[in-house]
């Protein structure tokens, strides 16, 4: 028996965002980071997304933490496990205590992307990040099911 998928707070206004990074650009050469292996599995995503999830469609327009669209999106399409912004463990850096982010794990549902990396002699693996996309699955009504869509919906001047 299929269970409807939970109502969600109605997304923050830009203004009113308590984002963790503010709104100041991040350096293009400064890059999203790198792939790193944790001692402690992140905690799989939660059924409903928080208020602040840019890859809500209702986000708020352009509010990334500083980051542009489209370096959003290149980690969208790796295989990293991405935390959700808001839950426990994030500012202290402490993975074993964060959650994959649900806007990630559904967005990855709409577009098809497996997070997955080489293993030799097996090919691609899923990764840990890949659990949450499946337990998630797809929801095309209240995420975005493309980067063209998201950038589109993030990209400066947007309303």
């Amino acid at each position: 028996m299929n269970q409807p998928k939970p109502k969600f707070k109605p997304s923050r206004p830009a203004e009113k965002q308590r984002g963790y990074y503010g709104n100041k650009p991040v350096k293009a050469e400064q890059g999203t980071g790198g792939l790193a292996t944790a001692p402690e599995p992140m905690k799989p995503a939660c059924a409903t997304p928080c208020v602040e999830c840019p890859l809500r469609r209702d986000s708020a327009p352009g509010y990334l933490g500083g980051y542009t669209p489209e370096m959003y999106v290149e980690v969208l399409h790796s295989p990293a496990s991405l935390a959700c912004h808001s839950s426990p463990g994030f500012h202290e850096g402490d993975i074993g205590r964060q959650r994959h982010c649900t806007g990630v794990a559904a967005y990855r549902a709409n577009v098809g992307y497996i997070a997955s990396v080489p293993v030799p002699g097996l090919g691609l693996i899923p990764t840990a990040a890949h659990e949450s996309t499946q337990l998630i699955g797809h929801d095309e009504e209240n995420y975005f099911a493309s980067a063209a869509e998201f950038v589109a919906h993030h990209k400066p001047g947007q309303e």
